[in-house]
């Protein structure tokens, strides 16, 4: 129980950091890309 617990709050953070960091890149990008 304890196992599928840890990789679930592992999953999320894991997920939530990517989505952080994809949308910091997003807006990093954009204006990049519409300047060419």
């Amino acid at each position: 129980y304890m196992v599928s617990y840890f990789l679930g709050v592992t999953a999320a953070g894991i997920y939530s950091a990517a989505y952080t960091i994809g949308s910091y890149a997003f807006f990093v990008l954009m204006p990049l890309t519409t300047g060419l």
